[in-house]
């Protein structure tokens, strides 16, 4: 903690802050007004060039190590944050989510991953690190996700029918409502009763998630570098990338229909890395080059094999949650809510190709 409160320096303070307004602004920009999928290539782009501008500020402040250890702090948090999007991708479409609370439960997550790292180089990651089970944990997680998303036949899924759905209603049981609000709420008053809508559940998983592996990379970086503000601006200003790398990577997966194969090779590939983490410790870009690898390989296969979709109609059809004004009248029909609910309240859709997990 001393350490990190020692390198507190202006130019860091600049980066960090600059850089989480222009993340806040945007969203909340793209909360208020839906834009079209294509211009999520454009801010990835756009992100991409803020953290080539953050490192030449380093650079340019006469310290070419600091710009050095910024640039290799960036590259890291990029490589690690391809994980979570697999994962993201995974969780997501296990719930069905809609497309309009997609973005609000993301800028959610990066927020709160911020703030992890923040309590990890603070300190915190050294405490967890006592917890030495918490790699095999997630690793055990990711080999079942894995194994269940290449198995899984998701053609007529249901989402009462998944095993997330099954555990959380076993935890909550009629407090948890199938169901997302369209005004993002993550509760409702349902007969008397206030319960947690999907919106809330796929955030705490999204979080837990994200939390434990936060650990796994920040503890990287700590071993790699230090514990300096330096290196948690170069991790934050790679997180504030990831809502849009995950919706570049969604249109592969939609276009492609194989690399739900390489998904599943993906997860299991990490997941097995965590349980023999004491045994084998590749360096991140080898992981990354597995991963390329495996999905150009999907790629190719899907485009070889016919399992490309070029319609694009069929694409906007089979996005997860576009057509939000059709969930609030099926939630009003299917559910049997008043009027005024039934304007503000969505069930989950019944589209095709979902992951089950």
């Amino acid at each position: 903690q001393a350490r990190f409160l020692a390198s507190v320096g202006a130019l860091e303070l600049k980066v960090f802050f600059g850089s989480a307004v222009s993340f806040l602004a945007m969203h909340a920009w793209l909360l208020s007004s839906p834009t079209q999928s294509h211009s999520f290539g454009k801010r990835l782009v756009f992100w991409l060039l803020v953290g080539c501008l953050c490192a030449g500020l380093f650079y340019l402040r006469g310290d070419s190590h600091e710009g050095n250890v910024w640039l290799c702090g960036y590259v890291l948090e990029l490589i690690f944050s391809i994980e979570n999007v697999f994962v993201f991708h995974v969780i997501i479409e296990a719930f069905r989510c809609p497309f309009a609370v997609i973005q609000k439960i993301l800028a959610i997550v990066i927020c709160c991953q911020v703030g992890f790292q923040l309590l990890f180089f603070v300190g915190l990651s050294r405490v967890l690190l006592q917890a030495s089970f918490l790699p095999y944990v997630l690793g055990i997680w990711l080999v079942g996700v894995g194994v269940q998303t290449g198995l899984s036949q998701h053609d007529h899924f249901e989402l009462k029918d998944s095993t997330v759905y099954w555990a959380l209603s076993r935890v909550l049981g009629d407090r948890l409502l199938p169901e997302y609000a369209l005004d993002g709420s993550f509760v409702k008053v349902k007969h008397g009763s206030v319960r947690m809508t999907m919106l809330a559940a796929v955030t705490a998983c999204l979080l837990l998630v994200d939390f434990l592996f936060e650990v796994d990379v920040t503890l990287a970086k700590i071993e790699e570098f230090d514990y300096s503000l330096l290196n948690f601006t170069s991790s934050a200003v790679a997180a504030f990338a990831v809502p849009d790398l995950y919706f570049v990577a969604q249109r592969f997966f939609k276009r492609f229909t194989l690399m739900r194969f390489g998904i599943c090779f993906v997860l299991v590939f990490y997941g097995v890395l965590l349980l023999v983490h004491q045994f084998v410790d590749p360096p991140p870009i080898a992981g990354l080059c597995v991963v390329i690898v495996v999905m150009t390989l999907s790629v190719l296969l899907s485009w070889a094999l016919g399992y490309e979709c070029n319609d694009k109609e069929k694409m906007r059809e089979s996005a997860v949650g576009q057509d939000t004004a059709k969930f609030s009248k099926r939630s009003s029909k299917e559910a049997g809510h008043d009027d005024e609910i039934g304007k503000n309240v969505a069930t989950v859709p019944d589209t095709p190709k979902i992951v089950q997990t």
